[in-house]
């Protein structure tokens, strides 16, 4: 017994030190010499595991010693559910306590809390709350760790809604919470997506101080970060400064808390000032600041302030990462800066940072917006190329968005061929187009069979199950405008009707253009007929553009005039003002004896806009100003 003695003592040690395979193989050489483990080794052997955070080999040595007939105690269980629940493996956790059960042991308070924080570790809080609520079952009395476990492990929207109810728990249950119970409440509102979360978050933190809990940093963190996630950027800041009165001196952490609110909430100017409070502080600025600041330019499209932050950053030898280099590009592509866009992508790629496919695609959309339409199929040719070379892994993936943006950039530099070649690619290489993709593909279309192409696409999003929005619908319009074919924008504008879509103005005036381009002598009646049904029935009234391409076809039918000059006055009706097109073509067929249909207004009109146009309005001159006139 003397020599098991020794031995069992040499696994303890070993397992302390965390030499759990020493530990082990010491553990298992007792049977070699004539030795059999008893119950104190294989505790110890567990313990060693536990220590080493091997799971497995806990769970092996649970099997080992069933095989050995050796009745484990409640302490043995618990070292392996502790194991367990180091590496966040809740399940086998749960599996270990089932089994001690099983045996007819009765599991303790820290077996339970064991599982508990195995669930924590994993923000698995359903099942956690499943075992807090059976440990009064067994009988097994909770204390606040079990507790403080349950709240660490709340996660997603509903996490703040438990942690209220946890908390209620708490006080019912005569314990008192601390600061890692209302700290971990506070986190559990980072999911929530109700303004209620972050409001609950700061009632939280200015309930500590009142019950006689100072708050730590872990709480005014997370509450700024709940504040910042819904874009209450002022409250933030006042969190921020509220630290020093509770004897709490602000962190990097804080610091990059508020200024990702700031970002969040739009205030760029506002998150660029931290900086220098920062510094104030005696805090030095870190790559995870310069991130949110960064990316606060990039929302705000101020590519000075993100390049003045860029050489800050390198003046202080921090290292750049993908976050800092998407942030950069996409302040340049938002603010116009096309080609300084590019530059930095570049700059960025030759020093081996991988940005990701948000910087590229940013680089793809800076390129069109440059015209460098054989650029941005370059970058998209680059990412497809790592996509098909690296499986997908970590190399940034040519996307839906990313095809999109080289489509955008062909269209722009009036290659047409290409965005549809693009738009046939995806589709090809079973990736799924969105909306904008599609609507790429139909704008680019062109020539007599446009129109039919269009509806072919439009089809093919129906098949995908792709939303067709108004804009879908107004871009299939335009290339049967372009194609002459005005009954087919007509059908269009009829499914858009049979759909309950919510139409703008811009649908009926490309309805109406197609009319006036392709109706030839009929023309006329198309558009009087569309601005009729179109009229006061709808929540969308005709606007001057509408009534301008009427009025226009109407200038086709000299012999017409009446019908001009009615719609003149009916545009007064509907309070639309005329301008110089409309007012032009109205008086195109009127001659001297029938100038008195205009009306008193239309003479002040006219003269009016020759004093902003007299160039334009110098045919309109020979009308003259009549007088009063027979209604």
């Amino acid at each position: 017994w003397r020599r098991r003695s020794e031995l069992t003592a040499t696994v303890a040690r070993l397992g302390r030190q965390s030499q759990w395979k020493e530990a082990l193989r010491c553990l298992f050489s007792m049977q070699q010499v004539g030795l059999q483990s008893d119950l104190i080794a294989h505790t110890a052997g567990l313990a060693a595991c536990d220590h080493g955070l091997q799971w497995s080999m806990a769970l092996h040595l649970l099997v080992v010693a069933e095989w050995q007939n050796l009745r484990l105690d409640a302490v043995a269980f618990n070292t392996a559910t502790s194991a367990c629940s180091k590496v966040g493996d809740w399940r086998q956790a749960l599996a270990v306590l089932r089994r001690l059960i099983q045996t007819g042991l009765s599991a303790d308070t820290v077996g339970f809390n064991s599982a508990v924080s195995a669930c924590a570790r994993a923000k698995s809080w359903y099942p956690a709350i499943a075992i807090l609520e059976a440990m009064p079952l067994q009988p097994t009395r909770r204390d606040i760790v079990s507790f403080n476990a349950g709240l660490a492990s709340l996660d997603g929207p509903l996490a703040w809604v438990v942690a209220v109810e946890l908390l209620r728990l708490v006080r019912t249950s005569g314990l008192r919470g601390d600061g890692v119970s209302y700290a971990s409440a506070v986190g559990a509102c980072l999911g929530g997506g109700e303004s209620a979360a972050w409001r609950e978050a700061l009632a939280w933190l200015q309930l500590m101080p009142v019950i006689g809990l100072e708050p730590n940093l872990v709480a005014v963190g997370s509450a700024i970060n709940c504040c910042g996630k819904a874009a209450c950027w002022s409250q933030a800041l006042h969190l921020l400064q509220e630290q020093t009165t509770w004897g709490l001196r602000p962190s990097i952490v804080s610091y990059g808390a508020a200024a990702t609110a700031c970002e969040r909430g739009g205030e760029w100017a506002t998150a660029l000032q931290l900086v220098e409070e920062a510094r104030t502080e005696g805090v030095t600025p870190n790559v995870v600041l310069f991130g949110a600041l960064l990316s606060s330019c990039a929302r705000g499209a101020h590519w000075k302030g993100a390049l003045s932050l860029l050489q800050e950053l390198r003046r202080r030898s921090i290292q750049c990462n993908s976050i800092i280099g998407v942030a950069v590009v996409s302040a340049l592509e938002r603010s116009g800066s096309w080609r300084e866009a590019l530059h930095m992508l570049r700059s960025f790629c030759r020093r081996g940072i991988s940005l990701g496919e948000a910087a590229l695609n940013a680089g793809i959309s800076a390129c069109g917006r440059a015209n460098f339409w054989e650029n941005a199929l370059d970058l998209l040719s680059d990412m497809t190329a790592l996509t098909r070379t690296s499986g997908g892994g970590s190399q940034p993936r040519a996307s839906v968005i990313s095809y999109g943006a080289a489509m955008t950039a062909c269209e722009r530099g009036n290659q047409r061929s290409w965005a549809l070649q693009l738009l046939q690619d995806m589709r090809l290489g079973g990736m799924k187009p969105d909306a904008a993709a599609f609507c790429a593909g139909i704008s680019a279309l062109d020539g007599p069979e446009a129109w039919s192409r269009a509806l072919g696409l439009l089809g093919a999003m129906a098949r995908d199950r792709v939303a067709m929005d108004e804009f879908a619908f107004c871009v299939a319009m335009a290339a049967c405008d372009g194609s002459g074919r005005w009954d087919a924008a007509l059908g269009l504008l009829t499914a858009m009707l049979s759909r309950a879509l919510r139409l703008e103005a811009v649908s009926f005036n490309t309805a109406a253009f197609a009319c006036a381009s392709g109706g030839g002598d009929a023309a006329w009646e198309l558009v009087l007929g569309l601005l009729g049904t179109w009229g006061p029935q709808r929540s969308v009234k005709p606007d001057v553009l509408a009534c301008t391409t009427a009025l226009g076809a109407l200038r086709a039918a000299p012999a017409e005039w009446p019908r001009a000059l009615e719609l003149l006055r009916q545009m007064s009706a509907w309070q639309i003002r005329p301008n110089l097109l409309s007012l032009s073509a109205a008086t195109a067929g009127v001659c001297d004896s029938q100038v008195h249909f205009l009306g008193p207004a239309v003479p002040a009109m006219l003269q009016e806009l020759e004093l902003a146009a007299p160039r334009a309005l110098f045919a309109l001159r020979a009308v003259p100003v009549p007088g009063p006139g027979p209604a």
